[in-house]
């Protein structure tokens, strides 16, 4: 599943989400912006692009999300890290994350 961000104002150009589960991923799975719209992921100190809110209605034991950076992205992306809100225990976690310099 693509999800192209259609923004200028992002330093992501799409996101790509894989996963082997149960249903149609294009179907089960959502991703939509939540800049301005969650306070508390929109005033992370040093965000870059903006904030996901990414859920699926599949089952699954793994899955594989990439975010595409733009070409004009001037920062190192090798420092570039994921967070996730884990809710249960109110607080953000950092995703096992696997920089690719080539492809950004």
């Amino acid at each position: 599943m693509e999800y192209n961000t259609d923004s200028s104002d992002t330093a992501i150009d799409f996101i790509n989400i894989s996963f082997e589960g149960t249903g149609y991923i294009n179907n089960s799975t959502k991703i939509k912006s939540v800049m301005k719209t969650d306070w508390m992921c929109s005033n992370i100190v040093g965000l870059v692009g903006e904030p996901y809110d990414i859920s699926s209605e599949s089952k699954f034991s793994e899955a594989t999300i990439t975010f595409k950076i733009t070409s004009d992205f001037n920062n190192n992306i090798a420092d570039l890290k994921i967070l996730w809100y884990d809710e249960k225990e109110q607080r953000f976690v950092e995703m096992e994350t696997i920089p690719n310099i080539q492809n950004s």
